[in-house]
């Protein structure tokens, strides 16, 4: 029997709660099972390609050096997707391109900076599930009963909603900076609170809730608000599957993004393929997906907040933005695109 001519990929990297890592090796696998030249291998050893979804993780002195002895015996290539802005810890750059053969960059600024340093990247954004991640065929009221969200609290109002872990794990009193909680805040400050409510949810969101409370801010949260009351963390027991974050994605009508570092965020690429009215800052790959009328300036909160409900008022323009950033995701998550681009890199590394 001929031996096999695929082009064998180790995938490493996961974080065991089923969130974001643990979709990426899911939707990475996918990929892969997708193509006729390439094929999953569960032994390290017969690899060509070692696949990291979580670059990080090749920090880790366990891995690192093995990884760099293997290197050595085998002519083996490490790919790695950068999954946070390297732009605020070049230091890790100094240590793994020893390791590291083709650097993954999920937008645009990434690509640059890394190209910039002399490394091989491909620019391909983060992988979401298409399957899980479309517009449904339901009403507004479907989808309040599937969720079982008491309609009273809702009927009638705007629904704003961010899905993001923005609570430090170390401290669940504290934001992460980098999620920019304090943004969203004064953005829903500017909303009249009779016509709007956040709509909440997912793990470590301690913070954004307090803060709405401190500040009167109509929020409901898609979850258990006891673990967040007593302070615990709630990172398996908030952790909501994706299709019902689907669901949430098609019953709001807008999301909003105020991130000040990110990779992605995937929820960018997530609201494209659901066809959902988003706003983000100017972060990760905002500028790769979205349209420029949906990408703000953060230096004039009441004018965002002016020109989101604006938007929301008028049907044809949101229309017609939503169909443009689920054209852009189309064309980006092209899943023949990026196996060819992967192969053609293996190749030429």
């Amino acid at each position: 029997m001929q031996p096999s001519s695929k082009i064998k990929v180790f995938i490493l990297g996961k974080d065991n709660v089923g969130w974001s890592i643990d979709s990426d090796r899911k939707n990475t696998t996918d990929l892969f099972s997708k193509s006729d030249n390439f094929e999953i291998t569960q032994n390290i050893f017969k690899a060509d390609i070692i696949y990291s979804v979580w670059y990080d993780i090749l920090n880790i002195p366990y891995l690192f050096y093995p990884l760099t002895i293997l290197k050595k015996l085998k002519k083996v290539k490490v790919f790695a997707v950068i999954t946070n802005d390297i732009e605020d810890t070049p230091e890790k750059i100094s240590k793994l391109k020893k390791l590291i053969d083709i650097w993954i960059s999920p937008n645009s600024k990434t690509y640059a900076f890394i190209a910039k340093n002399g490394l091989k990247t491909i620019q391909i954004p983060f992988l979401i599930d298409r399957d899980i991640f479309l517009k449904l065929a339901k009403s507004k009221s479907d989808l309040i009963k599937i969720l079982g969200v008491d309609q009273k609290k809702i009927n009638g109002k705007i629904l704003i909603g961010s899905f993001q872990r923005d609570s430090l794990g170390s401290d669940l009193s504290k934001p992460k900076w980098q999620k920019n909680p304090d943004l969203l805040i004064e953005i829903m400050k500017n909303f009249p609170r009779e016509e709007f409510i956040l709509i909440l949810a997912g793990p470590r969101r301690h913070y954004i809730l307090n803060e709405c409370r401190k500040s009167n801010i109509p929020y409901l949260f898609i979850g258990n608000e006891n673990p967040i009351n007593s302070g615990c963390d709630d990172i398996f027991e908030n952790n909501l599957p994706l299709n019902k974050i689907n669901l949430l994605y098609n019953l709001i009508d807008v999301y909003i993004i105020t991130s000040r570092s990110e990779g992605g965020p995937k929820a960018i690429l997530e609201c494209a393929s659901t066809k959902t009215l988003i706003f983000s800052t100017d972060v990760g790959l905002a500028k790769d997906v979205l349209s420029k009328d949906l990408i703000y300036n953060t230096e004039d909160i009441p004018a965002v907040t002016q020109k989101i409900i604006e938007m929301i008022q008028d049907r044809k323009q949101t229309d017609s933005l939503k169909k443009y950033n689920y054209d852009k995701i189309n064309h980006i998550l092209k899943v023949e695109k990026i196996l060819t681009m992967l192969e053609k890199y293996y190749k030429k590394s």
